[in-house]
């Protein structure tokens, strides 16, 4: 259950900022900038605090009538269960007001809390993928 003033602390900007980088790189480590610079439609940043710290982020990106739901990280020094529901509900609160047609999220299988937020918000599983990364270790 999401507290009744849990999406009142999540702000939407249209533009990225330091605190949002800052709490992306910490799950991904990695600098997102490059990617986030390839992106095409309609953009929001969610952040979820209470103010000045950020403990959460997520980013919508509407695009022929979809809203994709990407970036979900939650600090792991504040790991609530529903600050991950406060986010999704807020950008699609949001984007469906922008008239789109669905929202459609991709989510990694060894996620448990991902695994367990999606079905919660009636996501339903429409097909499974696999990727391959490479890294050098320079």
């Amino acid at each position: 259950m999401i507290p009744a003033n849990a999406t009142s602390n999540v702000t939407i900007q249209d533009q990225v900022d330091d605190k949002w980088i800052a709490v992306s790189r910490s799950g991904f480590h990695l600098n997102v900038s490059s990617v986030l610079d390839q992106i095409g439609g309609k953009t929001a940043f969610l952040a979820y605090g209470d103010g000045e710290q950020v403990r959460g982020v997520g980013l919508g990106v509407l695009e022929g009538g979809w809203l994709y739901i990407f970036g979900m990280q939650i600090r792991a020094t504040f790991q609530r269960p529903w600050a991950g529901k406060a986010i999704v509900t807020s950008v699609s609160v949001w984007f469906l007001a922008e008239n789109a047609r669905g929202v459609y999220s991709q989510r990694e299988e060894d996620n448990s809390n991902v695994c367990q937020l999606y079905p919660s918000l009636e996501f339903q599983t429409d097909y499974a993928f696999h990727y391959r990364t490479l890294f050098r270790d320079d």
